[in-house]
């Protein structure tokens, strides 16, 4: 099965997982910067985003943000409140993903439990790509030719830790195992590379519309998270999905058509 097989069923699926969908709705109105940004916005802005699969799609994932009108070196007052994002989205990522994981394999699903069950190896995942993004960051402020160094790095660890987050619920892996097992498959899989390609491309394309709402204002921003919540849960699960059939790094991966898939 290719990309746009998984995702045609991730979309078969949205009936039994739609509840589902208030995440990424929800979590849209957690990106207090991008919201201000948008809200802060003169004149027509049109762009694309570029982003390999991630464990909480949101509008923002479909969507280039304006960037800041401020010159120079400055850090948003929302920075402040980052520590507390970070403990909510990792509590978010890890009932959003198991849950999907268990509904796609039970027939049911308990958000509170996956939540508690998979909430500290989702926190080290979301305190390491913030690490890696404020280091990134600072390398860029400090020797700004290596801005560009910085940006490609960060491009390129996207992809290859991209499948982390779901080995975690997936394969029920520690951190450390995910980010290994994720390494591994992006080194020598090309399924991974082929599925991570596809969903690069889609959000790409849908980006296009994403990004012209954002020209409507604060309305724009909620007709967004209302029409991508369901794309996002859509991908997630095409993405869980992907990653049951890929198996751990070595094991045999498994092909189903989706006639022969859990129809729970």
């Amino acid at each position: 099965m290719n990309f746009t097989d998984y995702l045609s069923d991730g979309f078969d699926r949205l009936g039994d997982l739609l509840p589902l969908a208030l995440v990424p709705f929800f979590a849209t109105f957690l990106h207090i910067d991008d919201i201000r940004k948008t809200v802060n916005l003169t004149g027509g802005h049109m762009g694309v985003k570029f982003q390999f699969p991630t464990a909480l799609p949101t509008y923002w994932t479909f969507t280039s943000v304006p960037n800041s009108t401020v010159t120079g070196v400055h850090i948003s007052p929302t920075m402040y409140f980052a520590p507390i994002y970070v403990v909510v989205t990792s509590v978010l990522m890890a009932g959003f993903l198991g849950s999907i994981r268990e509904s796609i394999e039970t027939g049911r699903y308990d958000f509170a439990y996956n939540a508690r069950t998979y909430f500290l190896p989702f926190l080290g995942y979301s305190v390491l790509v913030w690490v890696a993004f404020f280091a990134s960051f600072a390398l860029g402020v400090a020797f700004g030719p290596l801005l560009i160094v910085a940006l490609l790095a960060l491009f390129v660890l996207s992809f290859v830790f991209y499948g982390a987050p779901f080995v975690i619920v997936v394969d029920d892996r520690s951190l450390v195992e995910a980010l290994r097992g994720s390494y591994e498959l992006a080194a020598v899989d090309s399924d991974y590379a082929a599925f991570g390609g596809g969903y690069f491309v889609f959000v790409l394309v849908a980006s296009l519309v994403g990004t012209l709402l954002i020209n409507l204002g604060i309305s724009g921003i909620v007709i967004g998270a209302v029409l991508s919540a369901p794309v996002s849960l859509a991908l997630t699960v095409a993405t869980v999905e992907f990653f049951i059939d890929l198996g751990w790094p070595g094991s045999d991966p498994v092909e189903r058509p989706p006639t022969e898939r859990s129809d729970y």
